[in-house]
């Protein structure tokens, strides 16, 4: 009988300590996402080189000015859109010559120097057609949200949720919440489509994509992007000064 209380007991602070974990949803302790860490670091790797795999944060940077505070986004899929511009928190960003990667990110590891940014050659071996990196990127349609996914190197492809690599249009890859579920744990990567900023204005929310390589290489003085919309994935290299535009950040771990 003493036995029986004693397993009793054990199994009711577990199911306590369970339900004690569920309900905290703060930026101070990381939101469980599948496929990813404690530190909200993705469990698959990605080439970035020949020699050189990174993991992915778990969602999108985001900034709190009221009390000056980083944080990844609760979900991959999270946009701020046009609130960019009032209290909310912020997620589209100007050019710096620091990376972004230094603050510490309260949900992210809370420590300084733990990420970074994706240089632009990364970007292009990431996103290019290399035997590791071959057919892991399309544009997709996740909870309703447009944007881009990309895969991890042994990404296998799961029984009942498919993907198709360079896709016609957003919705040839559509998932609903628990489909997207499967596909994080499988590693999948989305970056949302937050569009741009430029002054007070957002535009391309949903429809395109635009995303900062490292500010600290000297391959980009904010002349350039990497982005995507509907019809493709492209990187936009020495061309235009973009520095004076808001678009988004999505940070690595080595």
């Amino acid at each position: 009988m003493k036995s029986y209380r004693t397993i009793l007991l054990l199994i009711l602070i577990v199911c306590m300590i369970a339900v004690s974990c569920s309900k905290d949803t703060s930026h101070d302790s990381p939101t469980i996402i599948y496929g990813f860490d404690e530190t909200g670091a993705s469990t698959a790797l990605f080439s970035v080189s020949d020699t050189k795999q990174i993991h992915f944060s778990c969602g999108n940077l985001q900034y709190q000015e009221s009390d000056n505070t980083w944080h990844f986004a609760k979900h991959q899929f999270d946009l701020v859109g046009a609130e960019n511009v009032n209290d909310s928190p912020k997620d589209l960003f100007e050019w710096t010559t620091i990376d972004w990667g230094i603050n510490p990110i309260i949900n992210g590891g809370n420590r300084a120097d733990l990420w970074r940014t994706l240089t632009l050659s990364e970007w292009k071996y990431l996103l290019g057609n290399s035997t590791l990196r071959k057919g892991k990127k399309g544009i997709a349609n996740v909870c309703g949200i447009h944007g881009l996914i990309i895969l991890p190197d042994n990404w296998a492809p799961s029984e009942d949720v498919s993907f198709v690599s360079n896709p016609s249009g957003w919705n040839q890859n559509k998932y609903n919440s628990s489909e997207w579920e499967r596909m994080e744990l499988s590693g999948a990567i989305f970056l949302p489509s937050g569009g741009y900023q430029d002054g007070d204005n957002i535009t391309n929310i949903g429809i395109a994509g635009f995303y900062w390589p490292s500010p600290t290489n000297s391959e980009n003085n904010g002349n350039s992007v990497v982005s995507f919309d509907e019809t493709g994935v492209w990187i936009i290299e020495n061309e235009l000064n973009y520095s004076g535009e808001g678009y988004s950040v999505r940070l690595v771990k080595d």
